[in-house]
């Protein structure tokens, strides 16, 4: 399949392995350009939205896709990674040809599971849920349990109504037989109310998620005012969605294998923090460095004004727009 577009020439399609609590070592495809997305939430790590859409379009020919792929593979090699992933800056469900590349990847490569994290905005359009049926596991998000909370936290698409949303969500639960785990993103004050998580119960009762996955701020958002929850607070919330299957996302879980050298480190530093923040631990683990060679790669990039430091997070981009979870 060739397949000719208008960005058919952009870089850093594939960037990893990231390191993911819920994952572990994963793999990212970004079919989007930074910040193509159907929402602007409030707490995204990737900043704010700057293409706000509904429009699927062919961002990057499929088949430059399946060879970046095959390259990081041939270079790096397999053993590191736990996981391919269709997530990055944007919304993956606006890339049109999302299916065939699901396809090909497992096709390619069966021995390692193929996923999407999603916003679940789309799931309401047929040719998304169509798409997204072969994915060994879909982790779309809730992060609302009603349409003002919606519109607050999510700031979606004018084209993206509630009730199309919580429909397409509905549809997809029960139409797809992978491992589909549902996450509610919480943060402090807006939607982790008493009120707001009765409705959200209700709500999950109505959509009949196999799983239930408990997520919180824990890397900086967009607007500076929201926070997270601290793990006693989701643990009460998690015991309040009793009888539903409901877990809370742990801390990561650290890999012990490491290289002593890896090749274009600064690029592949560049390429995780483009896409989402990490700290030296986590950016040591993940690439399988130790990690005085991170914080030499790091200091060199900061010096050079390539990433920035908040706190003790390392991100790449000259504006974030305030600073915007695996």
């Amino acid at each position: 399949m060739t397949l000719h577009c208008k960005h058919s020439s952009r870089q850093n399609v594939i960037f990893g392995p990231v390191p993911s609590r819920r994952l572990g070592r994963s793999l990212g495809i970004d079919l989007t350009p930074h910040k193509t997305c159907s929402f602007d939430c409030i707490y995204c790590e990737c900043g704010r939205t700057t293409d706000l859409t509904t429009k699927r379009k062919l961002f990057v020919d499929p088949d430059r896709v399946l060879f970046e792929l095959k390259s990081f593979f041939d270079e790096h090699g397999k053993q590191f990674i736990d996981a391919v992933t269709f997530s990055g800056s944007g919304e993956p469900t606006l890339y049109k040809e999302l299916g065939y590349l699901i396809n090909s990847i497992k096709s390619d490569y069966p021995n390692i599971p193929v996923g999407i994290l999603t916003n679940g905005s789309l799931f309401w359009q047929s040719d998304v849920r169509k798409d997204a049926i072969n994915a060994d596991f879909v982790i779309p998000s809730l992060d609302a349990p009603n349409p003002t909370l919606f519109k607050k936290i999510n700031r979606p698409h004018e084209n993206i109504k509630w009730e199309s949303y919580i429909q397409g969500l509905k549809l997809f639960c029960q139409e797809y037989k992978g491992n589909l785990r549902l996450e509610v993103f919480l943060l402090k004050d807006l939607n982790s109310t008493k009120e707001s998580i009765d409705e959200f119960k209700n709500l999950l009762l109505e959509i009949k998620p196999p799983m239930v996955e408990l997520n919180t701020l824990v890397r900086p958002g967009v607007e500076k005012s929201i926070a997270g929850l601290f793990t006693k607070e989701m643990k009460y919330i998690a015991s309040r969605f009793e009888p539903i299957n409901c877990k809370i996302i742990g801390k990561y879980e650290k890999k012990k294998t490491q290289k002593e050298t890896v090749k274009d480190l600064d690029s592949l530093i560049i390429k995780i923090l483009s896409r989402r923040p990490c700290t030296l631990d986590e950016m040591s683990d993940s690439l399988g460095i130790p990690q005085s060679l991170i914080a030499t790669a790091v200091n060199r990039l900061v010096k050079n004004n390539l990433i920035r430091k908040l706190d003790n997070f390392y991100f790449a981009g000259s504006d974030r727009k305030s600073v915007g979870i695996v």
